[in-house]
């Protein structure tokens, strides 16, 4: 295996190096920057596309489950500003968490942002991704087709290097990058591992070019020994004997047209050993004293509030504390959440931190007046801390094509009403 390692560096404690990166020759490069070059010039390969559990019965795979499977509550939301009648357009399945299964697989490639196997000439996925209805992530890579009738993949056919490994659990992942896909999808593995297998000391394998907040949150999560690999973009491993844990979070990329969206599902035991861990490492506390009121202001490219001015000025005149996100460390923004008796915020990778709310809190999401608006993902994920989501249902700027990521204006003088008992001295 070839590491390139800096015992000088600052980065977590357990750090065992990153792969050496490889590039192919620059013609090639120029063709991979460009996806009608990418088309018309590299051979394409087809791949099936199979579920976890299908291919395991097949291949004679044995499976451990390491958290059984989990009733959702089917309550409905609750709607502080706007309708009551929030239509519930969730699939069926997302009222059941799947059983949570550890997996032993032998000779696997598998490629940075991307948790696909590939196993005997298929690609293989988590039983809880539906490719007929719902988008994969790696659909938006260059070169990548998907046929989900097939259902089957065509890749573009590309010089790599294959880095060997002998044993490792994989976190590496096309949504990793994502504060909240990472927060309740693939940080809850390595909590999972720790608790059920991290005496085996294989290492862990992570995307390189994470977050430092991302990468602070998995340094807090593993013991000090803990080894940890980090995938350079573009590069694949060839792990001999690679454990495979299934999703203990889901909810899929985007769905297909036509098809209805699924709202996400969450194991409570997967996030609890998240939250529970990284608290004791904080040293924070259920009897700590609680604050008040915390504004979280909006930064972002999308869905982004057009009259945040106003916003801010409610903010101040109810003496809300604002803080906004991307400013503060992990720890940080951990310490925030934990303190605060309510939360009021705009939807977004940030609010996934309501995981680290005390039972009983209270988070307002200000989201979109539309149809297919997912107002469940936030709501599921609460129940499983006994924290209480409640939604402010804004105005959506339809001058665009961006759905549900469009920005939005938000009710100010309703929310003003709604929330005048919240006023901090």
């Amino acid at each position: 295996m070839e590491v390139s390692c800096d015992d000088e560096s600052d980065q977590c404690m357990h750090l065992v190096g990153e792969l050496a990166e490889w590039k192919p020759a620059a013609w090639r490069r120029k063709i991979l920057r460009s996806k009608k070059l990418t088309k018309l010039l590299l051979p394409r390969q087809t791949y099936a596309l199979v579920p976890m559990a299908e291919y395991c019965r097949s291949h004679g795979v044995a499976c451990d489950v390491w958290v059984p499977a989990q009733a959702l509550p089917s309550n409905m939301p609750t709607v502080v500003v706007g309708e009551q009648a929030v239509l519930r357009s969730a699939r069926p399945e997302d009222v059941l968490h799947p059983p949570i299964t550890h997996r032993v697989l032998d000779d696997v490639r598998i490629r940075s942002r991307s948790n696909l196997l590939q196993l005997d000439g298929t690609l293989v996925h988590d039983d809880m991704v539906r490719v007929a209805s719902d988008r994969l992530p790696e659909e938006y890579h260059r070169g990548v087709v998907v046929m989900p009738h097939a259902p089957a993949m065509q890749k573009a056919r590309t010089s790599v290097r294959v880095h060997p490994i002998e044993e490792a659990l994989s976190l590496l992942d096309a949504t990793a990058i994502n504060y909240s896909h990472w927060l309740t999808e693939i940080l809850p593995k390595a909590a999972l591992w720790c608790h059920h297998a991290s005496e085996q000391g294989a290492p862990l394998l992570v995307d390189s070019g994470l977050h430092p907040n991302i990468m602070r949150s998995l340094e807090l999560m593993l013991p000090d020994d803990a080894p940890v690999i980090q995938v350079p973009h573009g590069q694949e491993v060839c792990v001999r004997r690679l454990h495979h844990v299934s999703s203990p979070g889901h909810i899929p990329f985007e769905p297909r047209s036509g098809s209805p969206r699924s709202h996400g599902t969450f194991s409570t035991p997967a996030l609890d050993l998240v939250v529970q861990r990284i608290k004791r490492r904080l040293n924070l506390l259920d009897t700590d004293a609680m604050t008040g009121v915390i504004y979280v202001r909006r930064n972002a490219g999308l869905r982004n509030v057009q009259n945040v001015d106003e916003l801010d000025a409610l903010a101040a005149q109810q003496g809300w504390t604002t803080v906004s996100p991307e400013r503060l460390s992990f720890d940080e923004q951990v310490r925030v959440f934990h303190s605060a008796r309510l939360v009021i915020g705009a939807t977004g990778a940030a609010m996934a931190n309501l995981i680290f709310c005390r039972p009983g809190a209270r988070v307002a999401v200000m989201m979109s007046k539309l149809a297919e608006t997912p107002y469940f993902y936030w709501h599921n994920m609460a129940l499983c801390r006994d924290v209480c989501v409640e939604y402010i249902l804004c105005e959506p700027d339809c001058s665009g094509n961006d759905g549900v990521h469009a920005n939005f204006a938000a009710p100010i003088a309703a929310m003003a009403q709604a929330y005048r008992h919240e006023r901090v001295a």
